[in-house]
């Protein structure tokens, strides 16, 4: 895999600073990518948005939740759940700089029944009152740190989405002011001093 061992090469390293204002998470829909419209990919699809939603909702890891006896039937007969749904097609970016346009299945499920399966399989809830995140991508090559010019297209993109995964809003910063040695030094006067403008 060529971008990883660049990234590994060049010491990438991504600073991921909170920003203070809150914001309202969408908690209760999942969006996962499907290979098409049938009802195979539907079902399968629905449980992998149930799966995402609970993931969002309570913080745990994706395993713990898909592994969790309590929850079983649940995940395996999502569709039951869920108050809505709808597809939609997105052009998704390519690692040779193309896209290629990507079916995605939408689902929404109720707060109620939520509730009611952290409850059950006896997980956290996380409230959906969340922190964004600033994002400032730093890579250290030959001895100097440099900020990565504009956040590459992909990046930036896989970045967000795994966010939305998670249920964490990212904003990816914008590096034209950023000093790049004090981030990767971890300066903490100076990091402060960002989030403080943010």
């Amino acid at each position: 895999m060529p971008q990883l061992r660049w990234l590994f090469a060049f010491l990438f390293s991504v600073l991921i600073l909170p920003v203070y204002a809150d914001t309202l998470a969408d908690i209760y829909t999942g969006t996962v990518p499907v290979p098409d419209r049938s009802q195979a990919s539907f079902r399968q699809g629905m449980n992998e948005a149930l799966l995402q939603v609970l993931v969002k909702a309570s913080a745990e890891p994706v395993e713990k939740i898909r592994q969790n006896p309590a929850l079983a039937d649940e995940l395996a007969n999502a569709e039951r759940f869920a108050a809505q749904f709808l597809y939609r097609i997105q052009a998704d970016m390519q690692g040779d700089g193309s896209t290629r346009n990507q079916v995605y299945l939408q689902a929404g499920f109720p707060e109620k029944i939520i509730m009611g399966l952290l409850k059950k399989g006896k997980l956290r809830f996380w409230s959906a009152q969340r922190s964004p995140v600033l994002v400032l991508p730093v890579i250290y090559k030959d001895g100097v740190a440099q900020m990565l010019s504009s956040s590459p297209v992909l990046l930036a993109s896989e970045l967000v989405k795994a966010g939305k995964k998670y249920g964490i809003p990212l904003v990816m910063g914008d590096d034209s002011n950023q000093s790049a040695e004090q981030l990767w030094q971890g300066d903490a006067a100076y990091i402060q001093q960002l989030m403080s403008v943010q």
